[in-house]
């Protein structure tokens, strides 16, 4: 309304722009704040509002020349730098990120934000005290915030320090009783059963619209479906979980039509014509003029939740070895790629304009990533989706070790569908959907072990939780390691998990994920069929 009656109104259109962006309508919140900067071009805020957006949108550039665009109509508008910190940090350039939150700390040395986004990313870095004392000095600032406390506790579950992180949550409910992201922190760890006025009080919440983000809404399902999974409630746990799937897919326009099974076996298909033994036969003599790399990379591969984070957490407790976590690196330089070279369409034809310059480049970037974490010795590459980037990675480095992880398709299925993916994976939310991606997976991964000659060895989820020490020698001896005892205190061992197994992994091995899926068989009926059909 505001709008209508006055049409050059900047602020209207900003506010407008906001509630489209609260609500993850990015494409909407883009063409408004755009509106608005076009209205008044010294509108800062909504300067500082479209950074953030493209954020979302993961549109690092678009962010990055925003930020830049507000800074120079005045260098120190604080949420502008700030926005700019947080774009640098997510393109991995953490030197000028660490220089930018501190001048946002210089301009205001109360900017609790800054203050917390510096210590994420020093965590980022390993290095730990530094993070640990930014985290503490936030709490300083803001004793009574109850985010604060929830980060800290987040911090410290990443580490494996459990019982600091469930106190930290605990506080963070204690100055905040209504924080929905510390239920679902508590509930992600698996070790707290909330009383059932709690349960009633977060069911009230879900009712209420008006008093929750959709984020939030989102988590108040997947925090009362875990919650009432750990009860014994099987049903009305799932009835959650199906809430939860159906909201977060309608949270992202168009969501629907970004997975398509036909369409992505089809893709599947142009990978087994394009990849074959002559393609690969064409890179050979340019193999001996690769520079050798060091660190080397051992690769960690699979479907999401099939056990990759135990076999990172095992091969890292070798001493010859650092864990990387998911780097993502490899993927980013295939989508870098595809978006330079006629986008998805033209690919994988078009990797043949790939030349041995700019395999050089990606090594190089990959080799100086790895140093950071370990300068001398082996670092894991634990990315799931890297098994649809062998092509690359024996192009890259032709003797790298891959391990993959199998587990039981249906506890693969389920588990994804039980988790609350931060990432955008548009085959995710429906349980048909999740088969027929597993499938095209399970498709691609038997026509490379024919096709690459990369070494591969598979391990399977079921036995390393069965005998431990058997798979975790057969392990090290792949890797051609010397055997070494810390391997089976891998749950001891030190080193930070971002991954949705951070809590699972600090235990000694069990087996109480094998054959989870029994106890929702009823309910995956549309996965198990579907799993049926390879």
């Amino acid at each position: 309304k505001a709008i209508q009656y006055a049409p050059t109104n900047a602020a209207a259109e900003n506010n407008l722009g906001y509630l489209y962006m609260q609500q993850r309508k990015y494409a909407l919140a883009e063409e408004v704040f755009c509106r608005a900067i076009k209205t008044d071009k010294k509108f800062l805020l909504a300067y500082s509002n479209l950074a953030t957006t493209y954020l979302a949108m993961d549109q690092l550039e678009r962010a990055e020349q925003i930020c830049h665009a507000a800074l120079s109509i005045d260098p120190n508008f604080v949420p502008a730098i700030h926005s700019l910190g947080v774009v640098l940090t997510r393109k991995g350039k953490f030197d000028i990120a660490e220089r930018t939150f501190k001048a946002v700390r210089k301009l205001d040395p109360i900017h609790g934000q800054a203050v917390l986004n510096l210590a994420s990313l020093y965590s980022t870095q390993r290095k730990f005290d530094l993070a640990e004392a930014l985290f503490e000095e936030a709490i300083g600032l803001q004793p009574n915030n109850s985010n604060v406390h929830l980060n800290l506790g987040i911090y410290y579950s990443e580490l494996g320090q459990t019982e600091k992180a469930l106190s930290c949550l605990k506080k963070a409910l204690e100055h905040d009783p209504n924080n929905v992201d510390a239920y679902y922190a508590l509930s992600t760890s698996g070790k707290v059963m909330l009383n059932s006025d709690v349960l009633n009080k977060l069911e009230i919440f879900l009712a209420s619209s008006d008093k929750v983000t959709p984020d939030q809404r989102t988590k108040l399902y997947f925090t009362l479906a875990m919650q009432y999974e750990l009860l014994g409630e099987m049903d009305r746990s799932f009835d959650y979980y199906q809430s939860g799937n159906q909201y977060r897919a309608g949270l992202v326009e168009n969501l629907k039509s970004l997975f398509h099974s036909e369409l992505h076996s089809k893709e599947i298909d142009r990978y087994k014509t394009t990849f074959t033994a002559s393609y690969f036969e064409g890179w050979k003599p340019f193999s001996v003029n690769l520079p050798a790399t060091n660190p080397i990379p051992i690769f960690v591969v699979g479907m999401p939740r099939s056990g990759t984070t135990l076999i990172e957490r095992i091969i890292g407790a070798h001493p010859n070895v650092k864990a990387g976590g998911e780097l993502s690196i490899i993927t980013g330089f295939v989508e870098s790629f595809i978006q330079s070279n006629g986008g998805k369409n033209q690919f994988p034809e078009n990797t043949k304009l790939i030349d041995l310059k700019q395999i050089i480049e990606w090594r190089k970037d990959f080799s100086d990533l790895l140093k950071t974490i370990n300068n001398d010795g082996y670092v894991i590459d634990k990315t799931p989706f890297n098994y649809a980037c062998l092509w690359l990675i024996q192009i890259m480095y032709p003797n790298a070790k891959i391990i993959h992880c199998k587990r039981d398709a249906r506890d693969v299925g389920l588990s994804c569908y039980q988790q609350n993916f931060t990432e955008q994976y548009a085959w995710s939310w429906d349980l048909s959907q999740i088969g027929h991606y597993i499938n095209a997976y399970r498709e691609l991964m038997e026509f490379w072990l024919k096709t690459l000659h990369l070494p591969i060895l598979d391990v399977n989820y079921e036995d390393v939780v069965g005998e431990v020490e058997a798979s975790s020698r057969n392990i090290v001896e792949f890797l051609e390691f010397e055997w070494d005892d810390r391997v089976l205190d891998f749950h001891s061992h030190k080193g930070k998990i971002t991954t949705a197994s951070k809590w699972q992994v600090r235990e000694p091995i069990y087996n109480r994920s094998v054959g989870r899926w029994q106890k929702f068989e009823r309910q995956l009926a549309p996965l198990i069929e579907t799993l049926k059909s390879f």
